[in-house]
């Protein structure tokens, strides 16, 4: 870049301080780069929308008429499969292959500790659960625990 941490510190304070107006911490692009972040969270985290896995579990939840949402980004770093607002619970859809990858089971374990840490509940239904005890089975558990209807 050519410039001194020196210099980068010191705009960073004069800009901090008010002193060097920054077009970039405008409310308005603040609010922007938000809406645009949150739309490349929703797109990277899930590019091909729900699965079939996931469409079952919608529809099972609004064949109860039970008030959630679906794909919900957080902190502008997860995308949540279902989502309460009102009791800050979170019901993540795992596919048996994919959540088994090391990486990906790492990432599920950060994001977890993460959301937990902020207040949010979570639980978590496993793709061999939904098909061996069938989708309503298993989310009447769900339901029944959080006293969702």
């Amino acid at each position: 870049m050519g410039v001194s941490v020196h210099v980068v510190k010191t705009r960073v304070k004069l800009i901090r301080g008010g002193k060097l107006d920054n077009p970039y911490h405008s409310p308005e692009f603040i609010k922007r780069m938000r809406r645009v972040g949150v739309e490349l969270f929703k797109r990277w985290e899930n590019k091909e929308g729900p699965n079939n896995l996931e469409r079952l579990v919608y529809s099972t939840l609004d064949s109860y008429n039970i008030k959630y949402q679906k794909q919900v980004p957080l902190y502008n770093m997860f995308v949540v499969d279902v989502f309460f607002p009102k009791q800050k619970l979170i019901l993540e859809i795992f596919g048996d292959y994919w959540h088994n990858i090391p990486r990906t089971v790492k990432k599920d374990a950060w994001k977890r500790i993460f959301l937990r840490h902020r207040g949010y509940q979570i639980e978590e239904m496993w793709e061999h659960d939904i098909k061996n005890l069938g989708a309503e089975a298993v989310l009447n558990k769900f339901i029944t625990k959080y006293n969702l209807i």
